[in-house]
């Protein structure tokens, strides 16, 4: 399925299509392979959904995809607190 996505921030396109993947059709903690195979269903989810995608390896959340609005704001937060 494709859908437009309007995003009204001032430095952002007005609308890009974008494929879309129903949430039931891909798992929501996928194995490495299953984010090779699907990494673009993946990001979409974590960018356009803001939810955190775990991805596992041997069954163990090992690292997780996030909008870098999050990573960006807990790296800042980690510096201001490293600096005391």
């Amino acid at each position: 399925m494709t859908a437009t996505l309007i995003d009204c921030r001032p430095d952002a396109v007005v609308a890009t299509e974008y494929s879309v993947t129903m949430a039931e059709e891909i798992p929501s903690e996928p194995g490495i392979r299953e984010l090779k195979a699907r990494l673009s269903d993946y990001v979409g989810r974590a960018v356009h959904r803001e939810e955190p995608v775990f991805v596992t390896r041997n069954g163990k959340r090992v690292v997780a995809l996030v909008p870098a609005e999050w990573a960006e704001r807990m790296l800042a937060e980690r510096a201001g607190g490293d600096s005391n």
